[in-house]
C-alpha cells in the first residue's frame, strides 16, 4: 500500500513536472531535426489524404502510429503545437507506472520505488514533451509492450502472449528501429529456459507460447509492410532510413557520427532516386566496406559505443549556451552509465528475471554501435537504464549503511555518551521545552554519563552543562537563511560525535534538530530517542501562512513524522500525541508518553498574595494565533463591563503582541492590562500572585489537542484557578468543574465563564485547591526520571 502511494505521488510528480514544462517552455523551432516530416504526414493524415510527405509523395521514413496520434489531435484541437505538447506530456507520464510494474517485477519494490521517483524528474524525458518527434510515444509503447511481456511470463496467459506481441507490433510502427527486438527476446528466452533445466515438455509449452507472441506481433506488421510494398514495389516492414545511417557508421570521415546529408548529396548516381533506393543503395555499400576494411570498421564502433553510453542526450545544446553546465551534464551521465552497468554485472546474479529489461538495455546499445551513433537513439532504453541504476545504487548504499553503522554494544552500567539538543534557547531559558530538555540533560549526568547540550545560549553553560551554542532563530525575511545556518552546524556537531571513539546516544527535543539527525540515522548507528511535546509543522498546516510556507509543507509535515518513524525511541507528551504519531505510521512500541512538568520550587503560590489579586485574570505564554490569545483580548471588554474592577495581565510576546495591544488602546482598556512582553521564566511567578484566574484559549485544533500545555501546570502549582477550551489533551489530566472550567474557544463564552467565576470566589477556591493537589502528580523530579529511564533502556542493547 505504502509504494502504490508513492508511485501515484510519482506519477503525479511527474505529470506536474512535465505539464508545467510543456506550458512554459518556449516552443521548439518547427525546422528542426525531423518537425517538418512528422508534421506533414500528420496534417495530410487529419485531412483525409493519407500517410503523405509536404511534397504529396507517400512517406517512406515515416512508421504510421506517431502520424495517426498527431491527426487525432490535430483533428479535435487544431494544427497548433500546444495540444501536441499537453498530450506528450500525459504519455511521458503514462511511462512511470509501467517502468515501475517492470522493475517490481525484474528486481524488487524499492529499486522499482526509487526508479519511478528518478524518472519522475529525469530531465530528457521532461524536456522530449515539447518536441514534435515520435520519442516520447516509443518510450511508451515499448514500456507497455515490455510490461505485457513480463505479465505474459508470469500468468502464462495466450491472451497476454498475443497481447504482448501487438503492443510490440505497435511499439515497431511508432519508430521502427525496434523491428529485430522481440526475434531477439524470442531467442534470448528459449536459449535461456533450456539451460535453466526446463523439462522438455515445459520447453515445448513455453517455446509455443513465445511463438504465439511473436506470431501476433509478425502477422501486426504485415499490413503495413503491404502498403510499402504496392506504395514502392520492393519489401519493408516498416520504414526506410537504418541504410543511411549504417553506411554513415562505416565512414572514417563521418568519425562514426551520422551524416548531414542524404545520399544523393555523396553519390551523383543516386540524385533522383526515392528515398528508400538511397537506403538499399547505402546498405549495400556498408557491407561492402566493412568486409574490405573490417579493422577500420572495428576501430569506429569501438568510437560509437562510448559515445552510445557515455554521450548525454542534450549535452551539444547545453555546451552552447555553457561549458560547465555541459561539464557537470557530462560528469553526472558518466556516474549514471557507471551505476546502470553495475547493475547490469549484478542481476546476472537473478539474469532469467531481469531478460526483458537487460535486452532493451543491450539492445539500443548494440543497435546505436553497429550504426552511426546519436545520443536520443538511446533514449528508448534509459527508462531501462535507470532501472539498472538504482539498482546497483541502493545495492552500494546498503554496503555503505553497513560500514558506516558501526556495531555499538553497550551494556547496563556503562557510561554513555549522550547528546541532547533542542532548538529552544537554553541560557536564557525559552519555552517549556529548553526546560524539559535541560532537566534531562542534567539527570543523566548525575547518572554519571558524559552529557553534551547543543543549543541557542548567550554562555557557555546551561544547568552546570556543557553547551556548544547553535545561533538564535528568529523569524522573519532572514529566517530561512539562519535557519539554514542553524541546521548546518548542528549536523556538524553531530557529525563529530558519530565519528567520536563511541557513536553517542542523542535525545533530540522536537522536529526542528530531529529531522537532520533522523536523515544521519539512516547512515550511522548511533540511537535516537526523539521527545515530542509540540507537532510544530501541524500549527503551521492549522495556521494562515505565506506562499513559501505553503509550497514547503508536505515536505516539512513528511519530515517531521519521518523523524519519528527513525526514532528508536519516540517520547510523546500525551495519549492524543501517541495516536496521531501512531496513525502517521510510528509504531506504538516505540511511544512512551510522558507528561509535561511543573517546577514546584519556581511556581509554588506565593504565601501572600496582592490585595486585589482574587478581581484579575492572567494569561501567560506565547501572544500567537496558535495558541488563541486573540480570544482572551476579545473576551477582555465584556467583562471588563461586569467587573470593573478586574485588571487583565499579559505575560508574553508573540506576533499577536501589537495586535492586541492595539484592540485593548481602541477600547479605552489600555490602563486595565499589565502587558509584559518577555520575561525570565523564573519571573513569571511573580505576576502570578496578581491574578486568581488564568485562561487557555487555545483553538480546538488537531495540534492543540495533542498537548496539556505548561501554563495549565503552571497555574496549578501557583494557586491559579484556570479556564481552558476543551483540548482532547487537556482532557486526559483534568476533571471539568474539578480542577478546570471549560469554554467555547469564543470571546463571549470565555467571558460568560471568566464573569461568573470572578462573582463565585469560593468556586475559585475550591478549583485552586484541586489544581494545587493534582500539580504535584506532574512534578518534574519524577517526569524526568522517567525520560532518563527511556534513553538509557533505549541506549543499552547487545
Amino acid at each position: 500500500m505504502k509504494k502504490n502511494r508513492s508511485l501515484i505521488l510519482a506519477f503525479m510528480a511527474a505529470l506536474t513536472v512535465r505539464t508545467l514544462f510543456a506550458v512554459v517552455a518556449p516552443d521548439r523551432p518547427a525546422n528542426w531535426d525531423d518537425a517538418v516530416s512528422w508534421r506533414a504526414v500528420s496534417v495530410n493524415l487529419s485531412h483525409g489524404r493519407g500517410f503523405l510527405e509536404f511534397d504529396g509523395a507517400p512517406t517512406q521514413q515515416r512508421p504510421p502510429v506517431y502520424p495517426a496520434f498527431l491527426a487525432a489531435i490535430y483533428l479535435v484541437f487544431g494544427g497548433g503545437i500546444f495540444w501536441i505538447k499537453i498530450f506528450q506530456a500525459f504519455a511521458s507520464a503514462l511511462i512511470i507506472p509501467l517502468v515501475f510494474y517492470i522493475a517490481r517485477r525484474s528486481f524488487d519494490e524499492n529499486t522499482a520505488e526509487y526508479t519511478s521517483w528518478a524518472l519522475a524528474f529525469y530531465p530528457p524525458l521532461v524536456v522530449y514533451v515539447g518536441i514534435v518527434g515520435s520519442e516520447t510515444l516509443f518510450i511508451l509503447m515499448l514500456a507497455a509492450s515490455v510490461a505485457l511481456y513480463c505479465a505474459a511470463r508470469e500468468s502464462k496467459s495466450v491472451f497476454l502472449w498475443a497481447s504482448a506481441g501487438f503492443s510490440f507490433a505497435v511499439c515497431s510502427m511508432t519508430r521502427s528501429t525496434s523491428i529485430p527486438l522481440p526475434p531477439v527476446i524470442f531467442a534470448v528466452e528459449i536459449v535461456a529456459a533450456y539451460f535453466r533445466g526446463c523439462s522438455l515438455s515445459s520447453l515445448k509449452k513455453y517455446a509455443l507460447a513465445q511463438a504465439v507472441f511473436f506470431a501476433v506481433y509478425a502477422a501486426a506488421l504485415i499490413p503495413w509492410s503491404v502498403r510499402n510494398y504496392e506504395a514502392f514495389g520492393r519489401f519493408s516492414p516498416m520504414a526506410s532510413g537504418g541504410g543511411g545511417l549504417f553506411w554513415a557508421g562505416t565512414q572514417s570521415a563521418f568519425d562514426g557520427r551520422a551524416a548531414e546529408h542524404t545520399m544523393e548529396h555523396y553519390y551523383d548516381e543516386m540524385k533522383g532516386r526515392s528515398f528508400a533506393q538511397q537506403d538499399s543503395f547505402a546498405l549495400r555499400l556498408a557491407l561492402q566496406t566493412i568486409y574490405s576494411d573490417p579493422a577500420g570498421y572495428a576501430r569506429l564502433s569501438a568510437k560509437r559505443f562510448f559515445r552510445a553510453l557515455f554521450v548525454p542526450v542534450g549535452k551539444n545544446l547545453a555546451a552552447e549556451k555553457s561549458a560547465p553546465v555541459a561539464a557537470f551534464i557530462q560528469a553526472a551521465h558518466s556516474v549514471w552509465i557507471l551505476a546502470a552497468v553495475c547493475g547490469l554485472i549484478l542481476a546476472l546474479t537473478h539474469f532469467y528475471r531481469t531478460i526483458p529489461a537487460t535486452l532493451v538495455f543491450l539492445y539500443f546499445i548494440v543497435i546505436n554501435t553497429a550504426m552511426a551513433s546519436i545520443p536520443r537513439y538511446r533514449l528508448p532504453s534509459e527508462p531501462f537504464m535507470m532501472m539498472f541504476a538504482v539498482s546497483s545504487s541502493l545495492v552500494l548504499f546498503a554496503a555503505v549503511r553497513a560500514i558506516l553503522r558501526r556495531p555499538a554494544v553497550l551494556r547496563p552500567g556503562e557510561s554513555l555518551r549522550v547528546l541532547v539538543a533542542v532548538h529552544d534557547s537554553v541560557s536564557p531559558v525559552r519555552g517549556g521545552g529548553a526546560l524539559r530538555t535541560i532537566k534531562t540533560a542534567s539527570e543523566l549526568k548525575a547518572r554519571g554519563h558524559d552529557v553534551l547540550l547543543v543549543a541557542p545560549s548567550d554562555t557557555d553553560t546551561a544547568g552546570g552543562i556543557g553547551v556548544e551554542r547553535l545561533p538564535s532563530v528568529e523569524k522573519g525575511k532572514s529566517g530561512f537563511f539562519a535557519l539554514a545556518v542553524f541546521t548546518l552546524k548542528f549536523v556538524r556537531i553531530l557529525a563529530r560525535e558519530i565519528f567520536a571513539a563511541r557513536p553517542p546516544v542523542v535525545f533530540i527535543h522536537n522536529a526542528v534538530l530531529g529531522f537532520p539527525a533522523a536523515v544521519l540515522r539512516t547512515f550511522f548507528n548511533f540511537r535516537l530517542i526523539f521527545d515530542v511535546t509540540d507537532l510544530h509543522v501541524e500549527y503551521v498546516r492549522h495556521t494562515r501562512r505565506s506562499l513559501a510556507e505553503t509550497l514547503a509543507l508536505p515536505f516539512l509535515l513528511w519530515s517531521e513524522y519521518y523523524t519519528a518513524r527513525r526514532a528508536d525511541a519516540v517520547i510523546a507528551v500525551t495519549g492524543v500525541m501517541k495516536n496521531m504519531l501512531v496513525a502517521k505510521g510510528v509504531s506504538p512500541a516505540q511511544i512512551s508518553i510522558v507528561y509535561d512538568g511543573v517546577d514546584a520550587d519556581i511556581f509554588a503560590p506565593a504565601s501572600v498574595k496582592s490585595p486585589l489579586a482574587d478581581k484579575n485574570i492572567i494569561h501567560i505564554g506565547s501572544l500567537e494565533e496558535t495558541d488563541g490569545a486573540m480570544t482572551f483580548a476579545e473576551a477582555i471588554p465584556a467583562v471588563a463591563d461586569a467587573c470593573p474592577e478586574t485588571k487583565f495581565i499579559f505575560v508574553g510576546g508573540g506576533g499577536e503582541f501589537s495586535s492586541i495591544v492595539e484592540k485593548m488602546r481602541i477600547r479605552g482598556l489600555y490602563k486595565r492590562c499589565v502587558f509584559t512582553g518577555w520575561v525570565d521564566y523564573e519571573r513569571v511567578r511573580d505576576y502570578m500572585k496578581d491574578a486568581s484566574i488564568g485562561v487557555i484559549t487555545r483553538p480546538l485544533t488537531p495540534p492543540n489537542h495533542t498537548v496539556i500545555t505548561l501554563k495549565l501546570l503552571e497555574y496549578w502549582a501557583a494557586g491559579v484557578a484556570v479556564v481552558s477550551t476543551r483540548l482532547k489533551g487537556i482532557e486526559e489530566v483534568c476533571e471539568e468543574g474539578v480542577d478546570v472550567i471549560f469554554c467555547e474557544p469564543s470571546g463571549d463564552d470565555l467571558a460568560r465563564k471568566l464573569i461568573a467565576l470572578l462573582r463565585d470566589t469560593e468556586k475559585v477556591k475550591s478549583l485552586v485547591r484541586a489544581g494545587s493537589a493534582k500539580s504535584r502528580r506532574f512534578e518534574w523530579p519524577p517526569l524526568i526520571k522517567e525520560i532518563a529511564g527511556i534513553v538509557e533502556s533505549t541506549a543499552y542493547f547487545v
